[in-house]
């Protein structure tokens, strides 16, 4: 979303289920982390596990979109 007033009564709502969260949360930590893959070995193969088995269940394409790379780089721009 672009520009809303903060006087608008539009108030936009995405529902996404508990496992697309957590899905979404996954692929955000097991990308930032594969910076730093010689640190965080343990810690990205356990999220790697985590994120096979929630790909195992149906993940909606809204999200596959949302974390594709051609279609954000919001992932990209985070520094820690």
């Amino acid at each position: 979303m672009h520009f809303v007033e903060f006087d608008s009564t539009f108030r936009p709502i995405f529902q996404v289920e508990r496992g697309e969260f957590e899905w979404l949360g996954l692929v955000a930590y097991t990308r930032i982390l594969k910076r730093k893959q010689s640190r965080h070995k343990k810690l990205l193969s356990l999220l790697k596990a985590k994120l096979i088995a929630h790909e195992a269940k149906t993940t909606s394409s809204a999200m596959k979109y949302a974390v594709d790379d051609s279609h954000s780089s919001v992932f990209w721009k985070i520094r820690y």
